[in-house]
């Protein structure tokens, strides 16, 4: 008994020494790939291996077994092993292709031109990395370190923390190097609508589309040969260009079907696609093969990849981009050059993008980030190009019925006519609270809404800002269309607006494409409101709870994901 005792603490002794040893390597190795050091992320990797296999290899074991169910420590055994494998899965599936798609990434680009050849071949070491990472990932974030003693529980919370950031990095950018071929006209000479979303005057996939951008890609490069304002597009084809649905009609008005600006009032990017082709090209436009839209946060993101730009002798990153575009241009400049302000800024970003680069990995790490968090979206009108774009992030679809997820939708759009939501903040909490028979669940939403700014101060600035009560909004506030979308075949049940009941016909809820749509309109000011609900998801919908907003001008994702109640 007593040897068996010595044995067991000699074994956890230097199954905690490999731990300790292999997790600070990986730290090391983490944070080398964030600087693109590629020496030290080498020696990282090597000095990772070896203590990664000793501290998986003596974890596996049957004695290793039997601890996992020992009293009071079986708990903590059970999170080492998962340490253990999980740096044993980064050591031998992980390190080695993410390095090596490390080193080639650094010649992305050659004479302002994409190498396509180089985007093939790294994609699949990419591809294996996440896939190993993201394996690595999931061995611990499954465990709940709450039981743990305290040394070990923090560092298990950190490593798996890290983890998962270097998993998700890895998932964006495959998810960027996925899209890159298709976006530099890989497949043959393309012609894209660019347009470019103004987050200071919220839209339901970002902002505002104020500006566009006609771009031209062949054989890995992007060229954009001219530039213009949403109002231009409006003027060249003015009234209805293409027929809407009766429930887009009753939920947007003639929103979608008269104005190129309110499109994207709709969160279902292919049919904001449909909706921009129709009246470009009803305006003598040439014929697009595709619709791309970013936003603002989006062109901050790929400028940490390309460095700094110049615009009007103001030198723009991706720290000052957001404030500089949508809120000092507007106190400085006079409006009749406020826009072209933007477009200037735009092009300026988008060639950064075709020269020698700072970064290569920061620039598709900023890409894929925003299409993750759905700041970039791209939807093709050929079909086999719309067909691999199918359920990826960057097509931006609104999703239907995939059989086991509700899907909650909550989107935003500016109401007030002005650019006060650089000021708005929200944030939303969707719990599933209850499963009906083991195959419906009942969610309870949450939602808050406020601006940054007081009253007092917002009245003070410029009327193209406030909307100087232009639509009947008091300046200084701001009215938002807030939008709830049931889960396919569910339904919005009970809503309430700061305290107070709204019924069904006051949010005029509608079905659409099999899913109800409850619209709210709710003005708000630094004092904040407050928004609650319920809802049904459709029978059989038992998975976790995806819950998709419209991005906010935070550099964050609003969207989340709730354990199923099922």
């Amino acid at each position: 008994m007593l040897l068996a005792a010595a044995w067991t603490a000699y074994v956890v002794w230097r199954v905690t020494a490999d731990v300790d040893d292999a997790e600070t390597s990986a730290a090391a190795l983490l944070d080398a790939v964030v600087d693109e050091d590629l020496a030290r992320a080498r020696t990282a990797a090597l000095r990772l291996q070896g203590p990664a296999t000793a501290a998986a290899d003596r974890t596996d074991g049957p004695w290793w077994e039997v601890l996992t169910w020992a009293p009071v420590l079986g708990d903590d055994a059970d999170g080492l092993r998962a340490v253990g494998r999980s740096l044993g899965t980064v050591a031998d599936d992980g390190v080695g292709p993410l390095v090596e798609a490390l080193t080639r990434l650094d010649h992305l680009t050659v004479d302002g031109r994409v190498d396509l050849r180089l985007v093939r071949d790294v994609t699949p070491l990419v591809t294996r990395a996440e896939d190993a990472f993201g394996r690595a990932s999931a061995l611990v974030a499954k465990r709940d370190s709450e039981g743990y003693v305290g040394p070990l529980r923090d560092s298990f919370d950190e490593y798996a923390e890290r983890l998962a950031g270097a998993a998700d990095g890895l998932a964006t950018g495959r998810q960027a190097l996925d899209v890159l071929p298709t976006m530099v006209g890989a497949d043959g000479p393309r012609t894209y609508l660019l347009v470019f979303e103004n987050n200071a005057e919220i839209r339901a996939t970002g902002g505002l589309p104020g500006s566009w951008g006609l771009v031209h890609a062949r054989d890995g490069r992007l060229t954009m040969d001219r530039q213009g304002s949403g109002g231009e597009v409006e003027k060249a084809a003015p009234g209805t260009v293409l027929r809407v649905s009766r429930a887009e009609r009753r939920i947007f008005g003639e929103q979608l079907s008269h104005y190129f600006r309110s499109a994207n009032a709709t969160p279902d990017f292919p049919r904001v696609a449909e909706l921009v082709r129709a009246r470009w090209e009803a305006g003598g436009g040439e014929p697009l093969d595709g619709v791309m839209s970013i936003d603002v946060r989006a062109m901050a993101y790929l400028l940490r990849g390309t460095g700094p730009i110049e615009v009007r002798d103001l030198r723009l990153t991706g720290d000052n981009l957001v404030e500089a575009l949508l809120s000092r241009a507007y106190e400085v400049l006079p409006p009749e050059l406020q826009d072209q302000a933007f477009e200037e800024a735009a092009k300026a970003v988008f060639d950064a993008t075709q020269r020698e680069l700072l970064s290569p990995l920061r620039l598709l790490y900023g890409l894929g980030r925003a299409a993750q968090e759905g700041r970039f979206h791209l939807a093709s009108f050929r079909e086999p190009v719309a067909e691999a774009l199918a359920g990826s992030d960057v097509l931006g679809e609104l999703p239907g019925d995939d059989g086991t997820t509700p899907h909650v939708g909550v989107t935003v759009n500016d109401a007030t006519g002005s650019k006060m939501s650089y000021y708005l903040r929200y944030g939303v909490d969707v719990d599933a609270a209850s499963c009906a028979d083991g195959s419906t669940q009942v969610l309870e939403g949450r939602m808050r809404v406020a601006q940054l700014v007081d009253v007092a101060r917002a009245k003070r600035l410029p009327d193209y800002v406030t909307g100087g009560g232009q639509y009947g909004v008091e300046p200084g506030t701001q009215l938002v269309a807030i939008r709830l979308y049931a889960p396919y075949g569910g339904s919005v049940d009970d809503i309430t607006v700061d305290g107070q009941a709204i019924g069904r016909r006051l949010a005029q809820v509608t079905e659409q494409d099999g899913r109800e749509v409850a619209t709210l309109f709710v003005q708000t000011s630094d004092a904040g409101s407050d928004l609650s609900w319920t809802m049904t998801g459709g029978r059989g919908q038992t998975g976790d709870v995806a819950v998709d907003v419209t991005p906010s001008i935070e550099p964050m994702s609003s969207s989340s994901t709730a354990p199923s109640a099922c």
